[in-house]
């Protein structure tokens, strides 16, 4: 069984206990798995703040991933329902598969709607209210493509509670 000695933590070690790295003359890298990971996880201490702005930015200006987000939220709410527990009207009905509500999205029309909603958001500094939400037009019914709109978070919410 092959020994190799940690630079960081200076401790003799198996192979296994090293990434594997296809550069190196052994075939891993120098400092085990154990100060490995313990350097990355001091790093994203060390830089969390900027971290989080890094992902509130990322949340914010990627579609992709506000459509992704959208229908997480659809199928949460279809399958489990709240993150406290509780049912919504809609958990348990039908909706899209992911490539179905994604083919909606992109939608001639769908997709003008949501930029224009976008825009406004973006030009109001991202106020929640203004965000994109996705809005069932018919409560009783679930997420199916003729059930769908794009509607501010406001303005969804404002029907909501009608």
């Amino acid at each position: 069984m092959k020994t190799k000695q940690c630079f960081k933590c200076e401790e003799e070690k198996e192979l296994s206990c090293f990434y594997k790295h296809p550069d190196m003359p052994d075939g891993t890298v120098n400092k085990c798995k154990d100060c490995n990971k313990k350097d990355v996880r001091k790093n994203w201490w060390d830089n969390v703040d900027k971290k989080r702005e890094y992902d509130v930015y990322r949340q914010r200006h990627s579609i992709s991933r506000i459509i992704n987000h959208r229908y997480a939220g659809i199928k949460r709410r279809c399958e489990i329902g709240g993150n406290d527990g509780r049912k919504y009207l809609v958990t348990g009905t039908e909706y899209l598969t992911k490539q179905d509500f994604v083919d909606w999205v992109y939608n001639k029309n769908n997709f003008k709607v949501f930029t224009e909603l976008y825009d406004n958001w973006v030009q109001s500094d991202f106020n929640t209210k203004l965000s994109p939400s996705i809005d069932r037009i018919n409560s009783k019914k679930g997420y199916v493509a003729s059930n769908l709109q794009w509607l501010s978070k406001s303005d969804n919410c404002k029907k909501y509670n009608k």
